[in-house]
């Protein structure tokens, strides 16, 4: 029978400076702003809204379902009076037909947002 003899480890530490961590973290930071400069800025468009005159704003915006070719869309409808929400979804196009989805408080949407 064998027996196995235990093996030395042999243990080396390293003392790194708090200058090297610095001047590490700076060369991290200034990779970071290289980088978020070449970021292309992404602008908020409206292009899909219509504000009426009678006091009703809308939007479409794809619901992410449906085929590429004929996705389904979220119709968003604000009555600016009565600040009420309400979204109607538009299955197909071809079926002249829009249904009824939600409505809500603006002012209670907004109150839920902000409490978290």
């Amino acid at each position: 029978m064998r027996t196995e003899e235990p093996m030395n480890r042999t243990t080396t530490s390293v003392n790194i400076t708090p200058s090297a961590l610095w001047a590490s973290a700076f060369v991290i930071l200034a990779l970071i702003v290289l980088q978020a400069g070449r970021m292309q800025p992404t602008m908020a468009t409206a292009d899909n809204v219509v504000a009426g005159e009678l006091g009703f704003t809308l939007m479409t915006a794809p619901s992410g379902f449906g085929s590429k070719e004929r996705p389904n869309e979220l119709l968003y409808v604000i009555d600016n009076h009565t600040e009420v929400l309400y979204i109607y979804d538009i299955e197909n196009y071809s079926k002249k037909r829009i249904d009824f989805m939600y409505s809500t408080s603006l002012p209670n949407l907004f109150r839920v947002a902000r409490s978290g």
